[in-house]
């Protein structure tokens, strides 16, 4: 196989249900749950995540058809090939996005606080400060998208909410867009009416 051809190959018999690493593969083994400790195969997985539920990437049927290739040269069961890679496809995905939204948070936060500073050190005027501040929401919103922090399917959704209220020329109600779709940004909105409360304001 091209590239680091370094593998081992984990997993489980169906009838003890506990790991064996020695075991050879049966008729007993728990395909799904064999653990492919291949690098080539682990990142076109993650590729193929990326492309298929973020949009970040590209050739979706040749990642398919490289990790079809990749069990086959490994001797995997041919009527368990496409399971396999859609239960790992699933695992990753689920990790993935809990990673994704880790950074989501982090990247967020840190976007809001630095348009907050740089309104507070840049402008004099408490009306213009108000105004920059509470654009942070819409802001925090857009960088999300703009980086792809969230799944292409929830993007779609947002994006379908949106052009109905826009047809109506409505806005949508903060409790739908922040509790359905950006959470983290209704943490910082919180934040920023705390900011904005008039004690806050009278210090500036």
């Amino acid at each position: 196989m091209h590239g680091n051809t370094s593998y081992t190959i984990r997993h489980y018999d169906k009838e003890k249900k506990s790991k064996d690493k020695d075991c050879y593969i049966s008729k007993r083994s728990d395909f799904m749950r064999i653990s492919i400790k291949l690098n080539e195969y682990n990142t076109l997985i993650k590729r193929l995540v990326k492309a298929e539920l973020y949009d970040i990437g590209k050739n979706i049927r040749q990642l398919r058809s490289k990790l079809i290739a990749i069990l086959r040269k490994l001797n995997f069961p041919e009527r368990y090939i496409l399971s396999k890679i859609n239960h790992d496809y699933h695992v990753f995905g689920e990790n993935y996005y809990k990673e994704r939204s880790k950074v989501m948070v982090v990247e967020s936060f840190n976007f809001a606080t630095n348009i907050a500073q740089k309104s507070l050190l840049c402008l004099s005027d408490p009306t213009k400060i108000k105004r920059e501040i509470e654009s942070i929401p819409k802001k925090c919103i857009d960088m999300i998208i703009v980086k792809k922090l969230i799944p292409r399917h929830e993007i779609d959704q947002y994006n379908s909410i949106v052009n109905q209220h826009n047809k109506t020329n409505q806005e949508i109600p903060k409790e739908i867009l922040y509790k359905n779709f950006f959470p983290i940004v209704g943490l910082i909105d919180s934040w920023i009416k705390f900011a904005l409360s008039p004690n806050k304001l009278n210090s500036l």
